[in-house]
């Protein structure tokens, strides 16, 4: 085990899990791996709701990037989750991120501009503590990051991420209707630097077939104390226009951003998980308009407690969604695990059986 923790935690492609989803109850000793490669890219801001002691350029109010610019994003993460008790799970992460915007000639800049940066840019970490019912579970959670690096007024390249350290507290509630699942999150972020802290939300559905899962939503954060900077919001925003074109994708003063999303994951067998998804800006203020594509994949190592918890359950039955993707929340629950045909073997068995008897 500790081979194999030390190969997946050195590759230099980064393993990934950052955006929220709706979380799946844990299998207890169960080591989690997941790789989720997300690419972001945008030409465009919202509108803010500040205003200027002056205007340093012309896209301080709402509209496209410098000159016609853009701004993209590369972010790769490696996740490790460990589920340790029927109700506790650990994870912890390392996201790399690569960083590229470029600008057109301008009134303000005639020779246009491009800056890029690249780095292991915040290690993450976060604990769940699940309370479950037949149809319904409550997930208490808190989550951080601290990065690697700050941004500052006079750095030479493009930002990386909001260049802070955070800590937030929040929880799923989660209702089963098999096959369908109806959750919602809220949390606070606390962010130092100065920064805005952010009130996290996230309401959507999921529906689960035998190997899959499909999940619709909406997600988001708004502003619910002020930045340092809400007052005149000028050097801040004068770094953005110069090392990043404008975008307020990042490091932006009091954000408020919603997205739509669609995402799936697929189950190979019960160790292997892969899945894709697709987000795009529907609201924001202070914020980028953009839009984001991921794919991921995932790898479990369940332990021989997790198998014995699950007492009737075999792991790798396609027809039974619940041990990966439990869709009440209680080993108790009563869900025939029989595979598709079995009923039938099971009552010819019986048949047979009772004709032996009478025979004898």
């Amino acid at each position: 085990m500790r081979h194999i923790l030390f190969f997946l935690l050195s590759m230099s492609s980064l393993f990934t899990a950052t955006t929220m989803a709706e979380p799946i109850p844990p299998h207890v000793g169960e080591f989690s791996f997941t790789d989720s490669l997300s690419y972001y890219r945008t030409a465009g801001n919202y509108s803010t709701n500040y205003s200027y002691p002056f205007a340093v350029t012309p896209n301080d109010t709402t509209g496209d990037l410098l000159g016609g610019g853009t701004m993209s994003t590369l972010t790769d993460t490696l996740s490790v989750s460990w589920d340790a008790l029927p109700e506790i799970r650990f994870n912890a992460n390392l996201s790399y991120d690569y960083t590229t915007a470029s600008s057109a000639p301008t009134t303000y800049n005639p020779f246009g501009a491009s800056f890029n940066a690249s780095g292991v840019s915040e290690f993450g970490y976060g604990a769940q503590y699940w309370l479950r019912d037949k149809r319904w579970a409550l997930v208490p959670q808190i989550s951080g990051g601290v990065p690697f690096y700050r941004n500052n007024l006079s750095q030479g390249g493009a930002l990386l991420g909001n260049g802070a350290t955070w800590v937030e507290g929040g929880g799923y509630g989660i209702l089963y209707f098999y096959p369908i699942a109806l959750y919602g999150y809220l949390g606070y972020r606390y962010q130092d630097s100065g920064l805005a802290g952010l009130m996290n939300m996230e309401a959507g559905g999921s529906y689960r077939f035998n190997r899959a899962r499909l999940r619709v939503g909406v997600r988001g954060e708004t502003a619910v104390s002020d930045d340092r900077d809400a007052s005149n919001p000028l050097l801040r925003n004068a770094l953005l226009n110069s090392r990043m074109a404008g975008s307020f994708h990042y490091y932006s003063v009091n954000p408020t951003l919603f997205d739509a999303y669609a995402e799936g994951d697929w189950l190979f067998n019960r160790m292997i998980e892969a899945g894709v998804g697709f987000s795009q800006s529907v609201y924001g203020m202070n914020s980028a308009v953009g839009w984001t594509v991921t794919g991921m994949i995932r790898i479990r190592l369940p332990s021989d407690a997790g198998r014995s918890k699950n007492l009737h359950q075999d792991y790798l039955k396609p027809a039974i969604a619940e041990p990966i993707f439990e869709p009440k929340g209680t080993e108790q629950d009563d869900i025939d695990p029989t595979p598709r045909g079995g009923h039938k073997k099971n009552i010819d068995k019986m048949l047979n059986d009772t004709e032996k008897t009478l025979d004898n």
